[in-house]
């Protein structure tokens, strides 16, 4: 397995896919890429024809996806106000690579998704997905549906594309297809580990509840009395510090594994406080939640997102053992970056800082897609990683 990345910030579409592909090229050695993901910035979009022509003739990757982002990852840099384009490639030989283009679409009054690769490959080989969708024509939780009833816990890692702020200003590539909506990926089997890492920027606080009333999206009462007294307590019995930060960042989490004796990075879903009503000492979140839950208060700001996203790396590092990854794609929230941290290339510097010097690209996405427990989301302020190296087949 060989894989490389290069990223171009000449303003002249031709000239930038050129310089990364050529550099690409003498990074893979010879090799030929099987894989090939491009992420370009709006600046070049109307160019997308001229892009891919020149990838396909000049690169010649057996399986070519991407998409248009409000900004990019790349060679150690986040570029995030400039036009720029991101290649990454990888030579992944005996490795099975299945390449889609869905579109939402109604079927007998039930929702299916037009486009679906068949045949499929064999369940027991599947490895994992990588996902980037429209969000304004991709009912995403649906499509995670759709994938589960195929692949039960297959891992999908991407972020949905950011380039355009309305209904058909974003595009989709997929081989030689440009599309301005639904979802293109990949199904990856046979022999190849993908690890993924999914770190949504929040650190926990104060005690955990059971919720023990709830009606949809509204918890009602957390351990037998209203939910925004039990916020109050939590408040007041934290140092000063940390009640200013949580009115700035105030989230709650979900406990995933309701029967760990422990609990840590990554072992709760991160919501958001959408509402907090006064008179029915309720509190409103973004998405549903059900009596019996048990869940924490959360707060997101700069320092928790650095110690989450550092901890879950050095987590996933030490999991992997030696050999480590061979290279990575990285999806960061566009509210993260220069919006977030005092520090520019934040989220790729910490990458690089924990799991060395090896290829990473992806882009600044609308949400982010990963896992959490068994099952995917789509996230918000959240980096997610796909880490790619050998595996048995």
């Amino acid at each position: 397995m060989r894989i490389a990345a290069a990223l171009s910030k000449d303003p002249d579409s031709a000239r930038a896919t050129e310089d990364v592909v050529e550099r690409v090229l003498i990074s893979l050695e010879g090799e030929k890429p099987d894989l090939a993901f491009v992420f370009v910035s709006a600046g070049h979009l109307p160019h997308s024809e001229t892009l891919l022509g020149i990838l396909r003739e000049q690169l010649g990757a057996r399986v070519l996806l991407g998409c248009g982002a409000g900004g990019l990852i790349g060679e150690g840099q986040e570029v995030e106000f400039e036009s720029a384009i991101s290649l990454w490639a990888a030579a992944l030989p005996d490795v099975g690579i299945q390449p889609f283009h869905v579109l939402p679409r109604m079927v007998m009054n039930q929702l299916d998704f037009a486009g679906w690769p068949h045949p499929e490959p064999a369940a027991s080989e599947v490895r994992a997905m990588l996902l980037f969708a429209d969000p304004f024509t991709t009912p995403i939780d649906q499509l995670f549906d759709f994938v589960e009833g195929r692949f039960s816990g297959l891992p999908i890692i991407g972020g949905l594309a950011s380039a355009g702020m309305s209904q058909g200003e974003n595009r989709l590539f997929c081989g030689d297809r440009i599309s301005n909506r639904g979802a293109v990926g990949v199904i990856l089997s046979g022999p190849i580990d993908v690890r993924t890492v999914v770190s949504q920027g929040c650190r926990p606080f104060g005690r955990q509840f059971i919720v023990t009333k709830s009606e949809r999206n509204v918890i009602q009462e957390l351990g037998g009395k209203p939910a925004l007294a039990r916020l109050q307590e939590v408040l007041q019995e934290a140092e000063a510090s940390e009640r200013s930060r949580a009115k700035r960042g105030l989230q709650i989490g979900k406990l995933m594994n309701e029967y760990s004796s422990s609990t840590g990075q990554g072992d709760f879903l991160i919501r958001s406080v959408v509402q907090v009503d006064t008179r029915t000492q309720s509190l409103a979140i973004n998405d549903l939640v059900r009596r019996g839950q048990t869940v924490k208060f959360q707060i997101r700001d700069a320092e928790a997102a650095h110690e989450d996203l550092v901890e879950a790396l050095a987590c996933e590092n030490e999991a992997m053992g030696e050999g480590g990854a061979c290279g990575a794609l990285l999806f960061s929230c566009n509210g993260r970056g220069s919006h977030l941290f005092s520090e520019d290339h934040h989220d790729v510097s910490a990458v690089h800082s924990e799991l060395g010097d090896i290829p990473v690209t992806g882009f600044f996405a609308a949400g982010e897609i990963g896992p959490v427990g068994k099952k995917n989301y789509l996230h918000g302020f959240t980096a997610s990683l796909a880490l790619l190296r050998p595996g048995i087949a």
